[in-house]
């Protein structure tokens, strides 16, 4: 890059106003180089800022999120703090886990078996300890590692829980006083057990299977033998308490979007071609290397184009021969495209009669066949992974429960009368009378109130959030953080800049991961300007 461009104004573009686009615009704004007046502007393909966070409005009123929900930890958080400096933390509205988690779990089998809460304790307990082994061990391999790898197996999260569940199930069967006192305890709650078709250990099995359920959602991956084990226990949160907006995720982005100067961001600009400068094509006639094509025909150019679209788009567009990048990127940063995991994960909220008793609706958990038993009659295919179905505060009707992978994916397929009607079989098969708002009922006359994500379907996202898959490591989301070309190819530098949730090599798949990939695309241009002065 010339000299006098250097110490002229960089003209800097950010694609996508989610919470990474953001960060890194108010980074550069609030940095002392902004003395050189950047000039920026963020490409927003959508009518509205936020990305892949999304605050909503149920028909009740009461707010929801249909994209991120949870500040992952307090303590250090940089989303708590504007959240805290905003007055975002406490709502107007009744909003979605205002009082926090749901309540301790009713876990139900199909068919209404109810499993005892120290039966079901036992086995959730022992799912978090396992985990909790991973975690403890960050950047080392657990223990039972090089235990799985000489059984065969490939390092993956699932085999090694798995593991775990039939080492705890062996131990037991050596101690018959346990397992009479737990067969005692199941038999207390459901006399007629023995015509259920249900056993101790199917139902030791199916608690073990909704935790590895949730872990689908908190993880997006389609099957937890799809993570890999070691860069499984790199991730992190912050210390201290999980919580939830008062007045949305969404006030967060907006806090962020509001210290930006006026005409910032532009919307409805969907970027369909960015092209670079590489050995082959010199700069554009402008003297900037980076022209950006626009779906409505708009063009711009840049020294620096700051790319935060998600893994899902980038495997999609630029894996594919229609290419998003020309010249293609180059085959170290594409490989890591490809073998990176993303996957799908999508909230349904569904609005039900209150109780007929007037009490607080349960957090129900459900044990479902085997698919080799299953009948679609009973349960829809696309709810047989569900693991619960809770309120979104202790007072409210709506309900909200979580989908990932190909049930997501089914779901979003659906219209809201089939959502309906499927939640509705799913509470009868296991034997809970609530109904559905709106199925048959005057109350609601016939309307039917339902919301849910539909993150996969969306063309600008194509999917929720990433995951370490199998076959791939930490080192390749330093490789898709990392700008093309790099500072020792030949051509201008730092033309191409990578932020967003896979980018960020140990908080992944959160928006903190987001925020701080964004401020680090920001600060990798201000060093560099400040070593080129």
């Amino acid at each position: 890059m010339e000299l006098k461009k250097l110490c002229g104004k960089p003209r800097v573009i950010v694609i996508g106003a989610g919470i990474s686009g953001l960060s890194a615009a108010r980074r550069l704004y609030s940095s002392p180089a902004a003395a050189r007046d950047w000039q920026i502007t963020v490409l927003e393909a959508s009518d509205r800022i936020g990305g892949r966070i999304f605050t909503s409005q149920f028909d009740t009123g009461e707010q929801i999120e249909i994209g991120a929900t949870w500040i992952h930890g307090v303590e250090g958080s940089p989303i708590f703090d504007i959240a805290e400096k905003s007055g975002a933390l406490h709502g107007d509205v009744p909003f979605e886990c205002m009082d926090g988690f749901p309540e301790p779990p009713i876990v139900k089998a199909q068919g209404g078996v109810t499993v005892h809460s120290t039966i079901a304790h036992d086995v959730a307990s022992l799912y978090r300890q396992l985990v909790d082994d991973v975690n403890d061990r960050r950047g080392e391999p657990p223990e039972v590692t090089a235990e799985t790898l000489e059984h065969g197996d490939s390092g993956n999260l699932g085999s090694y829980l798995r593991r775990g569940f039939e080492s705890f199930l062996g131990k037991q069967a050596a101690t018959p006083a346990g397992v009479n006192a737990a067969e005692l305890l199941l038999k207390q709650d459901n006399p007629s057990i023995a015509s259920s078709g249900w056993n101790l250990r199917a139902l030791q099995e199916g608690v073990f299977t909704i935790q590895e359920n949730w872990e689908r959602c908190v993880t997006a991956a389609e099957s937890l033998h799809d993570l890999d084990l070691l860069a499984f226990n790199e991730y992190w949160e912050f210390p201290g308490e999980q919580i939830t907006i008062g007045k949305g995720f969404s006030s967060v982005v907006q806090a962020l979007a509001k210290s930006l100067p006026p005409d910032t961001i532009r919307f409805h600009k969907k970027v369909d071609k960015v092209v670079w400068t590489d050995v082959a094509r010199t700069s554009a006639s402008s003297g900037y290397p980076v022209q950006l094509h626009c779906e409505d025909g708009s063009t711009f150019e840049a020294d620096h184009v700051i790319v935060t679209v998600s893994l899902g788009v980038l495997k999609a567009k630029a894996l594919e021969e229609q290419q998003l990048f020309q010249p293609r990127l180059p085959d170290w940063k594409l490989d890591s495209i490809e073998k990176l995991g993303f996957g799908v994960v999508d909230k349904l909220f569904v609005l039900v009669e209150p109780p007929p008793d007037g009490s607080q609706h349960p957090n129900l958990q459900f044990i479902h066949k085997s698919q080799a038993d299953a009948d679609e009659d009973e349960v829809p295919r696309w709810m047989r992974k569900t693991h619960s179905l809770y309120p979104i505060h202790k007072k409210s009707n709506v309900l909200v429960a979580w989908f990932a992978g190909a049930e997501a994916k089914e779901m979003e397929k659906l219209s809201d009368e089939e959502i309906a009607r499927g939640v509705q079989k799913t509470l009868a098969a296991f034997g809970d009378k609530r109904r559905v708002a709106g199925l048959g009922s005057q109350r609601h006359s016939g309307k039917v109130h339902v919301a849910h994500g539909c993150w996969n379907r969306n063309p600008l996202f194509l999917g929720s959030y990433s995951y370490v898959a199998v076959g791939s490591n930490g080192d390749d989301i330093d490789h898709l953080a990392a700008p093309v070309p790099r500072l020792s190819d030949s051509g201008p530098p730092l033309q191409l800049l990578f932020a967003g949730e896979a980018t960020h090599r140990d908080q992944y798949s959160t928006t903190h991961g987001a925020y701080f990939s964004g401020q680090r695309e920001a600060d990798r241009l201000i060093q560099h300007y400040k070593f080129a002065s």
